[in-house]
């Protein structure tokens, strides 16, 4: 694999050789000089740089320790070049306008939630929960006070269980028909790992609140740019990269297939397939629209 660094060649002065993809370089300068402030240091350029720097790294993963030294390496060159930003009056009040309201005081992040079967669901993130949780409470809960939240799947501990660093990139709730509203206690569960565009999608028991294994019949993904929708408790509609011809010109899924439980996905049949020159495919069931 080769990955495409948006920085400057090496026909920079001497010193500014070993220099590659520093924020400034998303710039095109001119033929001359820039010249920051004495906060952020002083950068000369004898070239206008080229925003080509080809960097070959066969093999890394996003959270790989060989990804993560060179991360690291030209953070430190970043700064080393143009200070640090956290430094900066600018920064302090730029982080205050995010934190606060127009009389100075802290902002009040309020949960989004979403009714499933009688609870109320929401993903958080603070400065306890970085990674964030999916979290659930009653009706009177919520309406109260201080709701009592009930974790259902915390993201940090999931990572150190796995050894991944996974991000939160939302569900889809299996809608059952119940007596009096809809039941739920299954949802697929959609988690990128280090915050890329494709993701897996796992199955996950909202009663014991575990991921369902393959061999119990869970509903196990793999990682991709992926659209899928429960059809009923035993098919689940999935558009995903099944091979050659089933990505769309702007790489996305075109084909939505029907999956059985306990069958394998590539046995998966044919729904719809939206063309070449669609963007993408996805299907909704109705009790998605109606619930």
């Amino acid at each position: 694999m080769e990955l495409w660094h948006a920085g400057p060649r090496a026909e920079l002065a001497a010193p500014q050789r070993s220099w590659r993809g520093i924020a400034a370089a998303k710039a095109s300068y001119r033929r001359g000089s820039f010249t920051g402030d004495s906060d952020m240091g002083k950068v000369d350029f004898t070239e206008r740089p080229l925003l080509i720097g080809k960097i070959r790294c066969s093999g890394w993963r996003l959270e790989s320790p060989r990804a993560q030294d060179f991360v690291a390496a030209q953070n430190a060159r970043t700064v080393g070049l143009l200070g640090d930003p956290r430094s900066l009056p600018l920064f302090g009040r730029l982080l205050e306008t995010e934190t606060t309201d127009t009389d100075g005081d802290p902002l009040r992040k309020l949960p989004q939630v979403t009714e499933l079967g009688g609870q109320f669901y929401d993903f958080w993130s603070d400065a306890r929960h970085p990674r964030g949780v999916w979290r659930r409470t009653t009706l009177q809960s919520f309406l109260s006070d201080a709701p009592d939240w009930e974790v259902v799947l915390d993201l940090a501990e999931l990572g150190r269980a796995e050894g991944e660093s996974f991000v939160w990139r939302g569900y889809d709730a299996l809608l059952e028909d119940g007596r009096d509203s809809w039941t739920v206690t299954r949802a697929m569960v959609c988690l990128s790992r280090g915050g890329a565009d494709a993701f897996v999608a796992r199955e996950f028991d909202l009663v014991r609140k575990r991921f369902v294994p393959e061999d119990e019949g869970g509903f196990v993904v793999p990682e991709g740019k992926t659209v899928l929708s429960y059809r009923s408790r035993e098919v689940l509609l999935v558009s995903t990269d099944f091979g050659p011809g089933s990505l769309t010109s702007a790489g996305y899924p075109r084909v939505v297939k029907a999956w059985q439980r306990g069958t394998p996905l590539t046995d998966a049949s044919v729904v719809y397939d939206s063309g070449l020159a669609s963007w993408l495919a996805k299907a909704i069931p109705m009790t998605t629209l109606l619930a």
